[in-house]
């Protein structure tokens, strides 16, 4: 997708005198949303502008990459999710030790806003580590 052409400021003079009045009013709601628009489209996203949540846990997996234990985590916003990303892995016994592979998470909705961690791969079995997801809503 090319990119959004810069957009025009509504200017109230360059409107009649009988109408500037009302001009400004408007001008004012809709600059600004034509600037967060247009820096939106114009690769300026941030995360604020995604519906998303950072979540951290703590996880140790066997040797298939199932939890020990079930582990369950909670979103403040997100009911439903289709997925996620694993930004950061600590390997809590020894943090200079790394996983074996980029960790990948799979989860289910277990309820509103309850989500259960059904595998993880990547990581060593038996070790425990602080994951930090980034969860993204449906």
């Amino acid at each position: 997708m090319a990119k959004l052409d810069n957009v025009r400021r509504i200017i109230a003079e360059d409107f009649p005198k009988d109408q500037q009045d009302l001009i400004t009013k408007l001008s004012l709601i809709l600059n600004t949303f034509m600037e967060n628009t247009y820096n939106v489209l114009n690769k300026r996203v941030d995360f604020d502008n995604l519906n998303a949540e950072v979540i951290t846990l703590k996880v140790t997996v066997n040797g298939g990459g199932s939890p020990n234990v079930v582990t369950k985590f909670s979103t403040t916003d997100i009911a439903n999710s289709i997925g996620g990303w694993c930004i950061s892995c600590t390997n809590l016994a020894n943090p200079n030790a790394y996983a074996i592979s980029a960790p990948f998470v799979t989860f289910v909705n277990v309820s509103d806003k309850l989500f259960q961690v059904k595998n993880v791969s990547g990581l060593a079995p038996n070790v425990q580590y602080e994951l930090k997801l980034v969860v993204f809503a449906k």
